[in-house]
């Protein structure tokens, strides 16, 4: 077996642990159309050496660990980890860090979904890892429970978003938290001026986008590096 035949079978291993090609193509960046093409049974095409690199990196699997035969032992996928239980009052581990929680459990929605403020303080915890890997600073980072349908289908109410409090300063397309007149929500933003700033959300069939001055009555808390949720179907 040569080493595209080898990077074929390490490749093909690694899909499998994945529930559909896309959610494997966005884990390590390529079009889904491009694993397709991989997997084409005819004509397969081969897995290049960028593309094993990059695998390799963006799975943080070791350097050249594509090359290389696994025989049958199972890939596994490296983004599951082993899960543990924990007690909000219990004691922080040494690979996890105090996070602060914008907003408590007993929070308000308007008619839109948003969420209202009420008191900064709730403390949470979030691993070392996580905050690494996406390059954020401890101190830096917030967690928001989303409230309301308006950024489905990349979040739903009630999952967890964190946010990079340093990185504040507004990039065309990225998904921010800001506060609105009080009312913290998380959108897409654009900025057509120096003074405007346009908030879309994901689910534009129900919430219109909406453009606002920058001023007093808005301020961006961060931007969205992470989220989890719970899965209700």
């Amino acid at each position: 077996m040569d080493t595209n035949e080898r990077r074929l079978v390490n490749i093909l291993g690694l899909l499998s642990q994945y529930k559909s090609q896309r959610l494997f193509a966005e884990a390590i960046g390529v079009q889904t159309t491009e694993i397709s093409q991989i997997k084409n049974r005819t004509s397969p095409r081969n897995v290049g050496h960028n593309l094993a690199r990059r695998i390799e990196v963006e799975l943080n699997l070791d350097h050249g660990w594509m090359d290389l035969p696994h025989g049958s032992q199972k890939i596994s996928n490296p983004h599951v980890g082993r899960a543990e239980v924990w007690a909000e009052e219990g004691p922080i581990a040494d690979d996890e860090k105090e996070v602060i929680v914008y907003i408590d459990m007993e929070t308000k929605e308007d008619v839109k979904g948003d969420i209202k403020t009420h008191r900064v303080g709730y403390v949470s915890r979030m691993s070392e890892r996580i905050l690494d890997s996406c390059g954020v600073k401890h101190e830096h980072a917030a967690f928001i429970k989303v409230s309301g349908s308006s950024m489905e289908p990349r979040l739903y109410d009630g999952d967890i978003a964190a946010i990079n409090t340093e990185s504040v300063k507004v990039a065309d397309g990225k998904i921010y938290a800001v506060n609105h007149a009080g009312i913290i929500k998380i959108r897409r933003l654009y900025k057509p001026t120096s003074r405007l700033v346009t908030m879309r959300c994901l689910n534009s069939a129900e919430f219109e986008s909406i453009t606002v001055p920058v001023d007093d009555e808005f301020y961006v808390l961060g931007q969205v590096f992470w989220s989890c949720g719970a899965w209700n179907n």
